[in-house]
């Protein structure tokens, strides 16, 4: 918080990610300050519980559509992650107990535009892919970030069923907070 403008505060969110993560890029868009147009940034806090490879991300993508190339973000068992929730971001593989803690920092002015996200508790389990699947989902997804964040974001805030449910199956929604699957 020591970095942040004042009047930023927690949400009552809590989103843990254990074992594989969404290794997709995407942009967070159930808490974005573009899509639910909020007066000033919103951001994702993540922790982790291991050494390592924390975090890939896309310098500069919360002001642009247009994505650098991505960068791999390290850290110690224990340290975390503070980003803007437009950056173009995507998990990496961890050791097999994995786990990742998610928090949602907003500015209090904007609490009501996201009201969402308050007593979200969430705990969900990746599903390990092969290493070609996550490969290739991983380039396809960072190839047309923009197309599937902004054209196909509607279909990751809630769960439908019919044609959108089964375009919802082709994207690895899973992960997403207010996605009720297994």
């Amino acid at each position: 918080m020591d970095y942040l403008e004042n009047g930023y505060v927690y949400m009552r969110y809590k989103y843990v990610i254990e074992g594989p993560p969404l290794s997709t890029y995407h942009r967070d868009v159930t808490s974005s300050k573009t899509v639910f147009k909020t007066q000033h940034p919103t951001y994702t806090y993540l922790t982790y519980n291991y050494d390592g490879n924390f975090l890939s991300v896309c310098p500069g993508s919360h002001r642009e559509w247009i994505c650098e190339f991505p960068i791999t973000l390290r850290g110690r068992r224990g340290g975390g992650v503070l980003f803007d929730c437009d950056l173009v971001h995507g998990g990496l593989t961890g050791p097999p107990e994995r786990v990742a803690t998610q928090y949602k920092i907003v500015h209090y002015d904007d609490i009501p535009l996201l009201l969402h996200l308050d007593s979200v508790e969430v705990c969900k389990r990746g599903v390990a892919l092969p290493l070609w699947q996550e490969i290739c989902m991983r380039i396809t997804s960072y190839i047309f970030v923009v197309p599937i964040q902004w054209f196909a974001g509607s279909l990751l805030h809630r769960q439908y069923e019919g044609i959108l449910g089964f375009l919802q199956r082709l994207i690895p929604i899973n992960h997403y907070n207010n996605y009720k699957g297994d």
